[in-house]
């Protein structure tokens, strides 16, 4: 179920949580009982004891000024609203928490608030919590939700068989209950907020009752004691008291000094074990390098004449279009895909089949980061890992880098990062973890994952916080004969990865057999990139050649010359050609060369969409074709690196696609009508980042 449509379900069953609002802003605030309120030392004491706001009011500027006791002295404290909550910069929005200073105690000087604003208890705020997750939880039709807690702790939230209401961590869930969807604390509140604003009006108190300010019972250093219902605009947020932010430990030169091991270790050892595809990859990148260079695409040149008006060309012939991808990329295969949009869709479904793996789990991936949210994801296996055969691949290069790296938000209370996330893995568990080398500084991009050979996993998704609430992102879940492929891929890679390396690759070869299509199943095919053999750039340049009536892109990284031109040619013959570019990316480089990218297709009629945040999403249809996963449109995916796409022709799969990803996305991304501005400097990056 969506998240809107659970919360419009929800409406119809909040008239008693509206009562009950309702009766907390009648209640005067000298019921309140400040007394049994635990004592600090200090108001920056480290506590494990809840604060108590006796008073609170609004002062000019939307200022929050709370009166709170520490069981011997009250203390004012001034909270500034924060009017937007999402980034200019990267578009990433946080948890609305607006954090709280002392500034000392009140005094006969103190300024009176220019609006006074109810007090509710402790009891009152977990009554609410409880109702609304009772409601939400009610109309889950035997399945829970994921509560998302100010992208600190995921929840999942359920009724048991007596139908009694039950909270516990999603990485604790029941094994046979699935999550149903995703919602956020701020998304419940707010809708309660608007139903007792609509209550309060038709009592008439709506002006003097706008706002409610609840006692949490929170830890305050490390929680939010106090949450504030703002009942006229509908928003809520919550207060935490101000410190110094701290951020997880990076580990910078303990990282740079693995990283380098790494690189030399896996440089040395490749040449030594896995001769044979070592020297295939310098021969490849050094041919693709002197081919791509003797071979420039005019994409420089200004547009001769206006582009031709869109037409309404019927779809390219998919029978025809597949005839020739056997051609350009081998035999296709079966199966069945449904698409996971954003961290929120994807993690609560690989959790719960983590959780419910019978016999075996597989993961291949870019980077599996050590932030807090990544242990968690770790701590499951860790634990699975005594009733399953648990087997993880991890790029070296990319696992080490992205543990360097912090997200944009951090919880304050997160435990310090682990140096080796490999190392973590391996601790008091009987996972197998292979870091796989980078010859040459290139290296295996791909994002698989494989629970009890029946379902598989595959995009654009690494595993850490960006990728569970940050960044907008695609991950296809697949089942059928398209399954074994993938394991058949898994096999061989892992066994490359072995004391023998080539050798054992070659004796090793999998065999696992492919199942029998079933009903249901519907033609896919896997298209890689690999040492020497180009298939994800080699069918794409097809397909936009091929397209007669749209070719719809979205991806982050968009630096290949080749792409562009055709997408050029492509809008130049009528083409509707569109394309997605995130505001920014995690490198700024790349950020700088789309900026060119982007004037370039806008220039010849394509239209750009600038996503407002970091989308790390990589989908494209053309016409009835759609093809997705890791590769990005840079010469790292389409030349070096190993990635793995899935690509289908079945036209209710791609229309999917197009329903859940790119129509959202076009309403969602701000549509450029004029050029970005540019800079000199941009042109020496666009040149370096040619070669990335």
């Amino acid at each position: 179920m969506h998240v809107s449509i659970a919360k419009a379900r929800l409406t119809r069953g909040l008239c008693g949580l509206c009562i009950l609002l309702t009766a907390a802003c009648a209640t005067d605030r000298k019921d309140e009982d400040a007394s049994s309120a635990p004592q600090l030392a200090s108001p920056y004491a480290v506590t494990d004891q809840p604060l108590i706001a006796t008073g609170a009011g609004m002062l000019a500027g939307d200022i929050l000024r709370i009166r709170f006791s520490d069981g011997t002295r009250e203390f004012i404290a001034d909270a500034p609203l924060p009017e937007n909550i999402a980034d200019a910069r990267t578009g990433h929005v946080s948890p609305p928490v607006a954090p709280f200073e002392t500034v000392g105690p009140e005094t006969s000087a103190t300024p009176t608030p220019d609006v006074q604003i109810s007090i509710r208890p402790v009891e009152a705020w977990r009554e609410l919590i409880r109702q609304l997750e009772q409601e939400l939880a009610g109309l889950m039709n035997g399945r829970g939700f994921v509560l998302d807690v100010l992208q600190q702790e995921d929840l999942f939230v359920y009724l048991d068989t007596r139908g009694e209401l039950q909270v516990v961590p999603l990485t604790g869930k029941p094994t046979e209950i699935e999550p149903a969807t995703t919602v956020t604390l701020t998304e419940l509140l707010q809708q309660a907020a608007e139903h007792v604003r609509k209550s309060l009006q038709t009592g008439g108190t709506a002006e003097r009752e706008r706002y409610l300010l609840y006692n949490t019972g929170d830890i305050p250093d490390r929680g939010y004691p106090f949450v504030l219902l703002d009942l006229d605009a509908g928003r809520v947020f919550f207060m935490q008291r101000k410190g110094e932010q701290q951020r997880l430990l990076v580990h910078g030169p303990a990282g740079s000094a693995q990283a380098a091991f790494h690189a030399l270790n896996s440089q040395t050892r490749s040449l030594y074990t896995r001769p044979l595809s070592t020297a295939a990859r310098l021969v490849s990148s050094l041919g693709t390098t002197v081919w791509d260079t003797l071979q420039p695409n005019p994409v420089w040149l200004g547009a001769t004449s206006p582009p031709v008006p869109v037409s309404n060309a019927a779809f390219m012939d998919s029978l025809a279009w597949e005839q020739e991808l056997d051609g350009l990329v081998g035999p296709g295969t079966f199966g069945r895909i449904r698409f996971l949009v954003d961290g929120a869709a994807f993690f609560p479904a690989l959790i719960h089949d983590l959780k419910s793996a019978q016999q075996s789990i597989r993961m291949r991936m870019y980077i599996f980061d050590n932030d807090d949210y990544a242990l968690e994801i770790a701590d499951l296996l860790r634990e699975r890992s005594d009733e399953v055969s648990v087997q993880i691949l991890l790029d070296g290069f990319g696992t080490i880098t992205g543990g360097m790296a912090g997200p944009e938000y951090t919880p304050q209370h997160a435990a310090p990062r682990p140096v080796s996330i490999g190392a973590y893995l391996r601790a008091d568990s009987t996972i197998s973890v292979r870091m796989l080398s980078n010859p040459w500084m290139q290296g295996d991009h791909t994002k698989t994952i494989i629970v009890d050979d029946r379902t598989a996993y595959l995009g654009g998704m690494n595993i850490g916080r960006e990728y569970r609430y940050e960044w907008h992102d695609l991950m296809v879940g697949a089942e059928g004969p398209v399954v074994d492929e993938l394991i058949r891929d898994f096999e061989n890679t892992r066994a490359q990865t072995g004391l023998l390396g080539d050798l054992q690759a070659g004796l090793q070869r999998s065999r696992h057999p492919v199942r029998e299509r079933r009903p249901g199943d519907y033609p896919l095919r896997l298209i890689h990139t690999r040492t020497g053999n180009s298939q994800i750039l080699r069918s794409q340049i097809a397909a936009m050649r091929r397209a007669q009536n749209r070719v719809w892109i979205q991806n982050a990284y968009l630096t290949s010359d080749r792409v562009l031109y055709e997408l050029i040619k492509a809008r130049r013959r009528g083409v509707d050609v569109r394309v997605i570019l995130p505001y920014q990316t995690d490198s700024g480089l790349i950020s700088r060369s789309n900026v060119l990218a982007a004037n370039l297709m806008l220039k010849h009629g394509i239209r750009v969409y600038v996503y407002p945040g970091m989308s790390h999403l990589k989908a494209a249809i053309y016409d009835g074709w759609a093809c997705m996963g890791s590769a990005n449109f840079d010469r790292l995916s389409l030349r070096l690196n190993k990635e793995t796409n899935i690509a289908t022709s079945h036209l209710p799969a791609v229309e999917a696609l197009a329903r859940q990803v790119f129509l959202p996305d076009f309403e969602h991304a701000v549509e450029l009508t004029a050029p970005l501005p540019e800079r000199w400097l941009d042109f020496l990056k666009e040149q370096i980042a040619d070669h990335l």
